[in-house]
């Protein structure tokens, strides 16, 4: 551990010279994959403070050069929001700080009412067997046998003693289904486009053969890396804001929402009213 931590250090060091010297965007996204690297290293064995000091670090450099979807290496974009949705919490951010919030929160209510109106047929997408080519709700509808509903469904051992996986666990199944659903609002028009890109998901769940009883990190990377396009960066980061924003909510305010989410990607009738 201490190896790798003196690494991370001297890439730190030797990156921040050149990258201040050049401004090349390579060199940033080196910049930001070490001290990320810092930041995992100090998480797991470090002092707290040491670890806010380094997700500052980075939250400055993001702010300050466009954001994540500013990175250049596509798999850096995806390791950073990976990262986010696993290791930050409603306090620490990767990428988000206090001043952000109000932002986020109306960001994620407007993504609840984009889901909320594709589910009720309000929108331009419908859930019904009325919408033309195939139905909608068919194209998308999330099948309960496979690997991916069965991980994202399960439910705490035991709902009277949660424990901290427990909490972390509805995080991440919560993360997975709003990125679902961002699918859903992008291919609403397109059931045929919508229904080969589920079923390229699909695939990519089931050919890594995951245990039901893996944890929905798992799954959200695999969804996350499944698509290495600018639309999906978009996606991906726009699923990451909200999940940050459920990060506030009670657990039983985000249990409610993950059966909500789950009404609408198993297809379940929606009331219009």
């Amino acid at each position: 551990m201490l190896r790798h931590k003196a690494e991370a250090i001297r890439l730190v060091h030797d990156t921040s010279v050149r990258y201040n010297q050049s401004r090349e965007p390579k060199l940033k996204d080196d910049l930001l994959a070490s001290i990320m690297a810092l930041g995992n290293l100090d998480r797991r064995s470090g002092p707290a403070d040491s670890v806010d000091m380094h997700y500052t670090a980075i939250r400055r450099i993001l702010k300050a050069t466009g954001g994540p979807l500013a990175i250049n290496n596509p798999m850096l974009n995806r390791v950073s929001v990976f990262f986010e949705c696993i290791y930050g919490t409603s306090p620490q951010s990767y990428i988000w700080e206090k001043a952000d919030f109000p932002r986020l929160l109306v960001g994620t209510n407007d993504l609840l009412r984009q889901i909320r109106s594709i589910a009720t047929g309000k929108g331009k997408g419908r859930l019904d067997v009325e919408s033309p080519a195939i139905a909608f709700h068919s194209a998308f509808c999330l099948r309960q046998e496979t690997t991916l509903h069965i991980c994202l469904s399960k439910g705490p051992y035991d709902s009277s003693n949660l424990t901290r996986q427990d909490r972390f666990e509805l995080i991440w199944q919560l993360t997975c289904l709003l990125m679902l659903a961002t699918i859903i609002i992008d291919y609403r028009d397109e059931p045929y486009r919508l229904q080969a890109y589920m079923g390229n998901i699909y695939k990519v769940v089931e050919d890594v053969k995951l245990s039901p009883a893996e944890t929905s990190n798992n799954i959200m990377w695999l969804i996350q890396i499944s698509d290495l396009s600018g639309e999906h960066s978009r996606r991906t980061l726009r699923s990451a804001e909200s999940a940050w924003v459920c990060k506030h909510l009670k657990y039983e305010m985000q249990a409610a929402l993950k059966r909500w989410l789950l009404k609408l990607l198993t297809g379940h009738k929606w009331n219009r009213r």
